[in-house]
C-alpha cells in the first residue's frame, strides 16, 4: 500500500502544484538542495528528539515499540519490503503531501508559517490510527520538528530524510525487540 501511494501522492501534488501560476513546481514543493552540514544538524536534532521521546516513553512505563509496529514487523512475509516501505515509500509519499504541497499553500495563506507547521502535523499524525493517543501525540510533535525543518531550510529534502531516519530508528528498535 505504501508503494502504491508514492506515485499517487507525488503525481497528485505535482499536478496540483503545476496549476499554480507564477511558481515552478520544484520551488512550490521545496525541491531545493541543502548543504550536508545543514542536513547533519537536523539529523542530530531528530536523534535527540527520538532519544528524549524514548526516555519519556520508558519513564511512563510504556513500550518503546508500539504493539502495532511489532505486529507489522513480525508478520512481514518479506521483511526487506517492509523496511523499504517504512524507510523510503512512506516518507516519500507523506512528506511530498504534508511538508511539500500543503506546507507551501498554507505558508502563504492567512495561517502563515505557524499554521503551515501545525496544520500538516495535525493531519499527518491523525492518519496514523494504528497507534494509540500517546503514539499519535508523539507523531504530532515529530511533525512539528519536520515542519520546522522545512520552514528553516526551505527544502522538502530535509524533512524527507528526517522522516526516513525516524522510521529507520523505529524499525531497528522493532527488530531489536523482536530478536
Amino acid at each position: 500500500a505504501a508503494w502504491a501511494a508514492v506515485p499517487a501522492a507525488i503525481g497528485g501534488c505535482w499536478l496540483f502544484a503545476s496549476l499554480r501560476r507564477g511558481i515552478p513546481v520544484a520551488e512550490y514543493l521545496g525541491l531545493k538542495r541543502v548543504p550536508m552540514k545543514t542536513l547533519a544538524v537536523w539529523c542530530g536534532l531528530l536523534v535527540l528528539f527520538v532519544v528524549a521521546s524514548d526516555l519519556l516513553t520508558v519513564s511512563l512505563g510504556r513500550p518503546v515499540v508500539p504493539e502495532s509496529m511489532m505486529e507489522a514487523y513480525v508478520s512481514a512475509t518479506i521483511p526487506p519490503l517492509l523496511w523499504l516501505a517504512l524507510i523510503v515509500a512512506a516518507p516519500l509519499a507523506e512528506e511530498t503531501v504534508f511538508r511539500g504541497f500543503l506546507f507551501k499553500g498554507l505558508r502563504h495563506s492567512r495561517v502563515g508559517a505557524a499554521g503551515a507547521i501545525v496544520i500538516p502535523s495535525l493531519i499527518w499524525s491523525s492518519i496514523h490510527l494504528q497507534y494509540d493517543l500517546y503514539g499519535i501525540a508523539t507523531i504530532f510533535v515529530a511533525g512539528l520538528l519536520l515542519g520546522l525543518a522545512r520552514l528553516r531550510t526551505g527544502s522538502l529534502y530535509v524533512p524527507l530524510v528526517l522522516h526516513g531516519l525516524m522510521n529507520l530508528i523505529a524499525t531497528v528498535e522493532a527488530a531489536w525487540v523482536a530478536a
